[in-house]
C-alpha cells in the first residue's frame, strides 16, 4: 500500500515529511494529485511562484493552491516565503521534492507504458482542420497512416480556426492542421509541416494560362472569385488591397469547391497555397495554378496538440504521417 504519514505527536517544526510505504497489490486513494506534485516541484526549481506558473502555463492561483493543499496534508510548510525574492524550500520540503521526483518518474513510466499499449493496439486520432486542406491532404494522409500504422484510425473535422482551437482546447480534437498565421505556440507542441505560398489560379482558357510566373500587376483588371474563410491574418484580399491591385470581387463563397468551379466558368481569379492533384472542377473544367514572381504570402502549415501529447508516440506517429504528405506536396509546388 501506498501511504503518506506524519508524526502527530512532533512539533510542528520537528514532523518529518512523508513517509512512503508499499505492500504488495494494494494502492491507496492518495489526498494529493500528481499535478500537485508537479506544480511543487517546478516552483523548487524555479524558486518563484511566478515563474512556475508562467512555465507551466496556468495561473499563479493555481499553483499557490496547489501548495497550500499539500502543506495542509503534510501539517508543515513547505516553502519559506521572502517578499520579493521568491521562495525556498525548508528542510520538510526538501525531503519532499526528492520524493515527489521519485512518485512523478514513477508515473511517467507508467504513462509511457500506456501509451506504447495504446500504440501497438492502435487508437482513434482526431485530426481538427481547415475545408481547404481536408479537400487536397486527408485522403493522402489517411492512405499513409493506413500503410504505415494500420491500426491507428483517423477521423477529420473540418471547422473554423477559433472553433477547432476551442475543440483542440477541450481536448474533443487531438491534434490541428492549421496555417501558422498568428497563432500562439505557448501552451501547445507544435510541429513544421510545410512551407507553401500563394499561387494564381485561374482557368485553363485563360491567356495568361500558358505562362510559368505572373507580376502581380498581370492581374489588373481581373475580377476576383474570394474564398471566405475564418482563419486568422490578413486574407489575400487585403495582401492585394497593400500592393494597389484592387479587383472587384465577382463571386464569394466558402465552398472550396464552388470557389474551384466560379473560376473554371471564367468569374475571375483567386489564390491557392498549394497544387492540388486534380486540376479538374465539378464543372468539368480545367483549372491552372501559376506561381507569382514576388511570393505575395508565404505561410507554414503546421501541426499543434496540446502541450505534452507529443511525447505520446500515437500522436507522434500521426504527425510524421502529415508531414510526410505535406512535404511531397511540397516538393511538387
Amino acid at each position: 500500500m501506498l501511504r503518506l504519514s506524519s508524526d502527530r505527536g512532533l512539533g510542528r517544526s520537528d514532523r518529518p515529511a512523508f513517509c512512503i510505504f508499499t505492500a504488495h497489490w494494494e494502492i491507496a486513494l492518495l489526498r494529493f494529485t500528481l499535478r500537485q506534485l508537479s506544480y511543487f516541484r517546478a516552483t523548487a526549481a524555479l524558486g518563484s511562484i511566478a515563474s512556475a506558473a508562467k512555465e507551466l502555463g496556468v495561473s499563479t492561483a493555481a499553483i499557490s493552491a496547489a501548495i497550500d493543499n499539500l502543506e495542509a496534508i503534510a501539517g508543515t510548510r513547505l516553502f519559506n516565503r521572502f517578499p520579493a525574492h521568491g521562495v525556498k524550500l525548508t528542510p520538510s520540503g526538501e525531503i519532499l521534492e526528492q520524493m515527489a521526483r521519485g512518485v512523478l518518474a514513477e508515473a511517467e513510466k507508467w504513462a509511457q507504458g500506456a501509451r506504447n499499449l495504446r500504440t501497438d493496439a492502435g487508437g482513434k486520432v482526431q485530426i481538427g482542420t481547415y475545408l481547404a486542406l481536408v479537400y487536397v491532404f486527408a485522403i493522402p494522409i489517411l492512405m499513409r497512416n493506413r500503410e504505415i500504422w494500420p491500426k491507428v484510425e483517423l477521423d477529420f473535422v473540418e471547422s473554423s480556426h477559433p472553433n477547432l482551437l476551442e475543440q483542440l482546447n477541450k481536448g474533443h480534437i487531438d491534434i490541428m492542421m492549421l496555417y501558422d498565421l498568428c497563432f500562439e505556440r505557448e501552451g501547445y507542441d507544435v510541429v513544421d509541416l510545410a512551407k507553401v505560398e500563394a499561387k494564381v489560379v485561374l482557368p485553363a482558357s485563360s491567356p495568361l494560362a500558358g505562362r510559368k510566373r505572373l507580376a502581380l500587376g498581370d492581374l489588373e483588371g481581373l475580377s476576383y472569385v474570394r474564398l471566405d474563410r475564418e482563419i486568422p491574418g490578413r486574407t489575400m484580399l487585403d495582401l492585394l488591397y497593400a500592393r494597389g491591385i484592387k479587383p472587384p470581387i465577382a463571386f464569394s463563397s466558402s465552398s472550396y469547391e464552388l470557389v474551384r468551379s466560379a473560376v473554371g466558368k471564367g468569374l475571375g481569379f483567386t489564390f491557392s497555397m498549394f497544387q492540388p492533384h486534380n486540376a479538374i472542377t465539378y464543372q468539368g473544367d480545367r483549372l491552372v495554378c501559376i506561381p507569382l514572381e514576388e511570393p505575395l504570402q508565404q505561410v507554414r502549415i503546421i501541426a499543434a496538440c496540446r502541450k505534452g501529447r507529443l511525447q505520446e508516440d500515437i500522436i507522434r506517429n500521426v504527425i510524421s504521417s502529415c508531414r510526410h504528405v505535406l512535404e511531397a506536396a511540397d516538393s511538387r509546388n
